[in-house]
């Protein structure tokens, strides 16, 4: 029994022995302050841990031996500078969760990758990072990777796909020419003379096929996001927007004198403040409420509306100010029409004096504007202040609707007036004259005149309802008047005269 146990044992060491080359062996070393590198010969697996970045220069386990596959760990946080470059026969890569940057020429002339996943924690892939993966058939970069600097795929001669995700903000184009993507004419799209590149659903960058010096350019239908289409363009003067695009990148309209309107049918386009700020001659036409529309307040953008709201705007007329009625679009301010609302001019008071009666007076306002037509009551109230007693009243005219402002107008309340009872001449050289007592008064005010017009003759002021003039000439006639009055706030307020009455001294 137990030299068939030896026996087995012995056959299986034989096995494993035949299996595993005798040169297999384990390289190890570091590529950054904290990250290592594990070199497994047998298989040809790379694998980097540690943390943080890596640092520039080729990794040295490329001199070790065959590298097929690099494995970079979730804790890395970077792709150094040339870190795979020439790595000749590398066909798989797997990235970390961790790593932010793929750096410039990191996978130069790694000419057997064929396809490659970058992560969404991937932001942004260097310049010529892939330079020369002439192999490399397909490119996934998934949802987050955010920027492609400078010719990252040039010299991929057998590139036929890239899937590009929303998270995209820059992605330059050029390195493409070299690519089957580019030169594939299923690809493109030419409108009026202007041949447009597509890639999953993207509008990546552009060329001109003819001399037009002026071009109109559509984007496609079914497109997602627009890259570089017009960027640096002389000839684009206009550029439409379809309904489908979810973004217009900074780079898709930088650098365009001659653009004059960008018509944008998408309600939740995107759009950097690069891409807003490139000219500020351009138009922008677009939805009410739509994302653009937001952009526009916030830019101070030329927006004009594809269907207008029109709303009654008014600039009121002020006292002494013609205002303005219009009808304007909410969204982009283009005026319908418009009518002068001219500003109030004159005022009138249906009474300005009235007598005392201990009863509130409220004339009647009527006002017209400057062009001499009366303004409906309709635009304005009034109100009545110290408007009962003795004194001067005002009115308030406050106005609303189409105008504004408050026009103060005043009227005068006076004392009752009296009437002459007795006017007799019972002296040679005097008359007696007696007239009404009248309550709420100060005091009465009686003129007596040779001449009926009143045009001299003496006043006398007194508290009681009679007097007794002498010293007149006999056998002349004289004409004889009263009124009352009322002191407040040491001014007199006086009634109308009475009837005059006419005596002959004796």
């Amino acid at each position: 029994m137990k030299k068939t146990i030896s026996l087995v044992l012995a056959i299986l060491m034989m096995v494993i022995a035949l299996e595993t080359p005798a040169s297999a062996k384990v390289y190890s070393g570091t590529c950054g302050e904290h990250v290592t590198w594990s070199l497994d010969t047998n298989t040809g697996v790379l694998t980097l841990s540690g943390y943080g970045d890596m640092s520039d220069g080729q990794v040295e386990a490329k001199f070790k031996s065959t590298v097929k596959k690099v494995i970079i760990g979730d804790r890395i946080t970077n792709i150094g500078e040339e870190a795979f470059s020439i790595y000749n026969d590398l066909t798989e890569v797997s990235i970390g969760k961790s790593v932010k940057k793929i750096e410039s020429l990191a996978f130069w002339h790694c000419g057997k990758i064929t396809s490659i996943i970058i992560p969404g924690n991937v932001k942004e892939i260097g310049t010529q990072a892939f330079y020369n993966c002439f192999s490399l058939n397909k490119i996934t970069l998934e949802e987050g990777v955010n920027t492609l600097d400078q010719n990252v795929f040039l010299g991929c001669t057998c590139l036929e796909s890239i899937s590009i995700p929303n998270s995209i903000e820059k992605f330059y184009a050029n390195g493409l020419e070299t690519t089957q993507l580019y030169k594939n004419e299923k690809n493109w799209d030419i409108y009026n003379g202007y041949k447009v590149l597509y890639v999953d659903n993207c509008a990546v960058c552009s060329t001109i096929e003819s001399e037009t010096t002026s071009i109109d350019l559509k984007i496609k239908e079914e497109t997602r996001i627009v890259l570089e289409v017009a960027h640096a363009s002389e000839k684009v003067t206009c550029l439409t927007i379809p309904q489908n695009v979810y973004k217009v990148t900074a780079d898709a309209i930088w650098l365009c004198p001659n653009l004059k309107s960008v018509k944008v049918y998408s309600k939740e386009c995107l759009m950097p403040n690069q891409a807003l700020d490139c000219n500020y001659d351009i138009t922008y036409y677009g939805y009410i409420n739509s994302t653009l529309f937001s952009y526009a307040k916030d830019y101070s953008l030329n927006f004009m509306c594809f269907e207008h709201d029109y709303r009654s705007s008014i600039q009121k007329a002020t006292l002494e100010k013609n205002g303005q009625l219009k009808n304007v679009c909410r969204g982009c301010g283009k005026v319908q029409s418009k009518a002068i609302i001219y500003y109030p001019k004159t005022f009138n008071l249906s009474t300005k004096t009235y007598t005392y009666n201990g009863k509130a007076k409220t004339p009647k306002v009527t006002v017209f504007d400057s062009k001499g037509e009366q303004i409906p009551s309709s635009n304005y109230t009034v109100k009545y202040s110290n408007n009962k007693n003795v004194s001067v009243a005002t009115a308030y005219v406050i106005f609303k609707g189409n105008y504004s402002g408050t026009k103060k107008l005043q009227f005068t309340i006076v004392p009752a007036s009296t009437a002459i009872q007795k006017a007799n001449s019972p002296l040679k050289t005097g008359i007696y004259v007696q007239w009404k007592k009248v309550g709420n008064i100060t005091g009465y005010e009686v003129q007596v005149s040779a001449s009926s017009s009143f045009a001299s003759g003496k006043r006398n002021r007194l508290t009681k309802n009679y007097i007794k003039i002498k010293k007149l000439k006999s056998k002349k006639i004289y004409f004889v008047r009263v009124r009352t009055y009322k002191v407040v706030n040491g001014k007199p307020y006086y009634s109308l005269w009475s009837k005059t009455a006419k005596v002959k001294i004796k």
